[in-house]
């Protein structure tokens, strides 16, 4: 049987996170590992509060999954913090690199909330440098081709951008949310 890893958020409502993703992989029968960056307190409509786990914890779930677990392929969601980041970036630098990993920059839920600190913008485009696949939204998108701040562009173009800047294999630029 085939596996996948998330490395991701909590969503306790099922609606997205770890949850959601535990859910598709079962669903085409594959094996699923996952690996909590953090917890919500949510409703389905409104986050109330992001607690990221310990980034020393996520290490150690990594390390000890990875040894566990060879994952056919790696899915990443939710970071929430820079230190999470850096320790994801970390445990994934001893895996083959033909493991394809794919990246969904989660940097704010549907109601706006911050679901990642800026200072980590710079981190996310380290970790997705060379990866599979990254799937931003337009917002996401702008944010990582600019790791600063939104600008209005050209989708194409930007995304074109962030596929070269990132050596990208593919970038899959989702529309709204």
């Amino acid at each position: 049987m085939h596996s996948a890893l998330s490395i991701a958020g909590s969503d306790p409502t099922g609606g997205a996170g770890l949850q959601a993703d535990l859910q598709v992989f079962r669903h085409f029968g594959v094996h699923a590992a996952a690996v909590p960056t953090a917890l919500t307190i949510q409703d389905g409509s409104h986050v109330q509060r992001v607690l990221p786990v310990f980034p020393s914890v996520v290490l150690e779930q990594l390390r000890t999954t990875l040894s566990a677990v060879r994952p056919h392929a790696i899915k990443i969601g939710m970071l929430a913090s820079d230190d999470v980041v850096r320790n994801v970036l970390l445990a994934l630098a001893p895996l083959d690199p033909a493991v394809p990993v794919v990246i969904d920059p989660v940097l704010a839920s549907s109601d706006g909330t911050p679901l990642l600190e800026k200072r980590a913008y710079g981190s996310l485009r380290d970790l997705a440098h060379g990866r599979r696949l990254l799937t931003p939204n337009w917002p996401e998108m702008e944010i990582l081709v600019s790791a600063d701040l939104p600008r209005k562009r050209d989708a194409e173009a930007a995304a074109r951008e962030l596929l070269d800047e990132l050596v990208l294999d593919a970038l899959l630029l989702k529309g709204g949310h």
